[in-house]
This record gives C-alpha cells, structure tokens and sequence, in this order.
C-alpha cells in the first residue's frame, strides 16, 4: 500500500530488480499488474494524498 503525503510531487514505483537484475530477467517475467485490486496494464502512477495498492505477479520463464 502506497500512501503518497501531499508535500510530494512526484513518486517513483518499480518491480525489484527489474531492469537491472540479470538474475531477475533471467528466471522471471511479470504475469500481471494490480492497482487497487484492479488488474491493469497502466503501471505505476499514484495520486497524491490518495493511498494506492500495487500488486506484481510474478511467473517463471
């Protein structure tokens, strides 16, 4: 759960590991993004002073 205080302007969210993490790339992909138990396929904006649930499912390669 993201709570983004209203002081900030900006918000960066990102899977782990991802794009950088060779081990990442290698044994995993991402099978589906949630926002608000929502799936979508928008990632990853968080509105300011609202509170926003990311979920990342993961799957082998």
């Amino acid at each position: 759960m993201i709570d983004v205080p209203d002081e900030y302007y900006a918000l960066n969210i990102f899977i782990p590991g991802q794009p950088d993490n060779p081990k990442y790339q290698a044994l995993y992909k991402t099978a589906a993004i949630f926002k608000n138990r929502r799936k979508t396929s928008n990632c990853c904006d968080a509105e300011i002073g609202k509170s926003t649930q990311w979920d990342f499912e993961l799957a082998p390669k």
